[in-house]
């Protein structure tokens, strides 16, 4: 995942506005994550372990959101 599209996610993490795919807020910053081919999904990497269950997806479409 390309680095400014971690930090626009990270912002949004921290005012509240980012949710995972069943709705609930993400509310630690993402270190890593790992992106869907088609570059809509984001799904973290914590501790070294890739978080690919559903219910753990970011729709990237939230970064841009203001």
């Amino acid at each position: 995942m390309p680095e400014s599209l971690l930090e626009e996610l990270n912002a949004g993490i921290a005012a509240g506005k980012v949710r995972q795919t069943d709705d609930t807020p993400v509310t630690e910053p993402l270190e890593q994550a790992l992106m869907t081919d088609d570059e809509r999904l984001a799904y973290p990497i914590r501790d070294d372990i890739p978080m690919l269950l559903e219910e753990y997806g970011i729709v990237l479409d939230q970064a841009a959101r203001p």
